[in-house]
């Protein structure tokens, strides 16, 4: 059976961490400079993204192991579950839509798109790894502090915006604006 090499595994788990990261910082930086304020359903979206990042860095950092394979499904289905929620609010003909489409999508479709991508990405990744359980790959250590810096950055930021927006109380529905105003 043809097995990827680790090293072509464990870049493609770079590339999945860094595709998935960068994901979040999109939606990060839609919320502020195109006033797109997630609702509710949007940032559990994001915190399976930011799950899907995780399982994609102890991969990198730990070495490839199945049981950080399956952290990345679960919480690719996880997100790929509260996007299908989302869209299925706003299918029906009349009930409206929440944000502005891209490229004719709004993004809780393409965010279960990416999900499901992801697992179905995933589930090939473990069908083609190799089954050699010789020493653990990993990445180098100053990549590794960036990786994990990255995603902490990344999760901070999302935090920050969370508490701007909804301040200590529960996140409205359709939010129109911050809770907490910066100036």
């Amino acid at each position: 059976m043809l097995a990827l090499s680790k090293r072509l595994e464990l870049v493609t788990n770079i590339l999945g961490f860094l595709g998935i990261t960068g994901v979040i910082l999109l939606a990060i930086i839609m919320e502020y400079h195109m006033d797109e304020l997630p609702c509710p359903l949007c940032l559990l979206q994001r915190v399976g993204f930011s799950f899907i990042a995780l399982g994609f860095l102890m991969n990198c950092c730990f070495g490839l192991r199945p049981r950080y394979y399956g952290i990345v499904l679960v919480s690719a289905l996880y997100t790929a579950a509260v996007a299908l929620r989302q869209v299925l609010l706003h299918i029906v003909p009349g009930t409206g839509a929440y944000g502005d489409p891209i490229l004719g999508m709004h993004l809780y479709t393409w965010s279960f798109l990416l999900a499901m991508i992801t697992a179905a990405a995933v589930a090939m990744l473990l069908v083609f790894s190799s089954d050699n359980k010789s020493q653990p790959t990993s990445v180098r250590p100053a990549v590794r502090i960036g990786l994990c810096s990255l995603l902490i950055l990344v999760s901070l930021a999302n935090g920050i915006g969370v508490f701007f927006e909804c301040g200590l109380h529960q996140c409205p529905e359709n939010p129109v604006t911050m809770e907490l105003a910066l100036v």
